[in-house]
């Protein structure tokens, strides 16, 4: 390749003034990606065809990643809340019988009940929420298999009236015939998260 051949590839890079007056309106984010953009945009120029695709498709990779990251970031305090309080599990309440009271040390409450109270699967659940204590902003059920993964269930529940919030979900069916679930009723306050965990079994039919 004769040296004729080979200028082609010899970018040409603006001077220092000729910069400052073309971008001294950006700002930093722009000036990234735009000399990103004008990179790209002109390394055909100067690379081989190749290079030019491996440094494009380098280029989509990283935004990709950057992109994924950010989402998790953002995705992961709403997929695991930060819980300031949790009441200690009562295993001798059977939501079966009817609902279910969960004490913070203390002294709040957080009652839970499911009906229909057979639980079945596959059929709309009302799901009842009662708060005594707390100034609840908010309530969810967070449904969980207890040694196996069932899936994200996490409905969000209305305000019905003065600490009484109510909703719906629908659980999804297992291979076992039994299956062993925890509802953990998270109570959003102004000081955070406070949860109470609830156990029961549903009966394949």
């Amino acid at each position: 390749m004769s040296w004729r051949t080979r200028s082609r590839y010899v970018p040409h890079f603006p001077s220092v003034p000729e910069w400052f007056d073309r971008y001294k309106s950006l700002t930093g984010n722009e000036l990234l990606y735009g000399a990103l953009f004008a990179f790209l945009q002109n390394a055909e120029r100067w690379m081989p065809v190749s290079k030019t695709k491996q440094l494009l498709w380098g280029g989509f990779a990283v935004v990709l990643i950057a992109l994924t990251v950010v989402a998790v970031l953002k995705i992961w305090p709403l997929l695991n809340p930060e819980i300031v309080a949790t009441a200690p599990l009562d295993e001798g309440c059977d939501l079966r019988q009817g609902p279910c009271q969960a004490r913070l040390a203390t002294g709040e409450s957080i009652e839970f009940a499911i009906e229909p109270r057979t639980i079945p699967v596959l059929q709309p659940l009302e799901l009842q929420v009662r708060v005594a204590g707390l100034a609840a902003r908010g309530v969810e059920v967070d449904f969980r298999g207890v040694d196996m993964n069932m899936g994200y269930n996490r409905p969000r529940l209305s305000a019905k009236g003065e600490g009484f919030f109510s909703g719906a979900t629908v659980l999804p069916v297992c291979v076992r015939n039994r299956m062993l679930w925890e509802a953990l009723v998270l109570v959003r306050t102004n000081k955070g998260i406070v949860a109470a965990p609830f156990r029961f079994e549903t009966v394949k039919n």
